[in-house]
């Protein structure tokens, strides 16, 4: 879904192995079902989107 420019991780992402798969995201983006929320314009899930957002561009 995006292009990586820089080595450094964000210190609020994780990674999570899970069925053969790596997720390398932050943490609030990482539940189960999180995307399909997002994209369906669940509120939840549009808030955790804006919340984890501003806490990646803070930690630049």
């Amino acid at each position: 879904m995006f292009e990586t420019i820089d080595a450094q991780v964000p210190p609020s992402w994780t990674l999570v192995l899970q069925g053969g798969h790596m997720r390398l995201a932050l943490v609030l983006w990482q539940r189960p079902g999180f995307w399909n929320d997002f994209f369906d314009s669940v509120p939840q899930a549009l808030e955790d989107f804006q919340t984890a957002k501003r806490e990646l561009l803070d930690s630049f």
